[in-house]
């Protein structure tokens, strides 16, 4: 599970940049770079690969799979906001997770990252949302068709630095 290297890009991401990107009401796909970046950070850091050939790499926006477009269950071309694998095609293709980023709620964004995880192989799923000044949510997407969601609560400490508290939901449907 990678849960804990998402919590960590999304820290890093409050630690220094959250307090210009979230005041000014940057784009959304302001929040999927940043995110990104510290997330490929944390996954280089951590050596994160799957075999002895298999790096991983984080890409935004990456809609291709060898010559195809990715799609949906409806057949349109599909941009997933954040994506982990290792860049090659056909049985050499290793897909582990896909997020999707929104600001405010996730909306509709749970059922589309099941989607990728049903039609691309992705072997999880995420969503980010509910970004402000004080806190995040993080939804964790399950093959089983649930979810669960950690809501992320930032408090200040003394030193000018802050910690993080987390208050897990049960399991839902989706």
């Amino acid at each position: 599970m990678y849960l804990v290297h998402i919590e960590n890009a999304v820290k890093k991401f409050y630690a220094n940049d959250s307090e210009q990107i979230i005041r000014n009401r940057q784009s959304e796909r302001t929040y999927h770079f940043r995110i990104a970046k510290y997330l490929s950070d944390e996954i280089e850091i951590n050596n994160i690969v799957l075999d002895d050939i298999s790096k991983m790499y984080i890409d935004c926006e990456f809609n291709m799979d060898g010559q195809n477009r990715k799609e949906n269950n409806n057949g349109n071309k599909v941009y997933p906001d954040i994506i982990c694998h290792n860049r090659k095609y056909g049985d050499d293709k290793k897909n582990l997770f896909a997020i999707e980023i929104k600001v405010r709620s996730s909306g509709s964004d749970k059922n589309k990252v099941k989607e990728y995880m049903d039609n691309q192989n992705y072997s999880e799923g995420y969503c980010i949302s509910n970004i402000n000044k004080n806190s995040f949510t993080i939804i964790i997407i399950n093959s089983n068709n649930t979810y669960q969601k950690n809501t992320y609560i930032k408090s200040s400490q003394n030193s000018g630095q802050f910690s993080w508290s987390r208050r897990q939901d049960p399991p839902s449907s989706l």
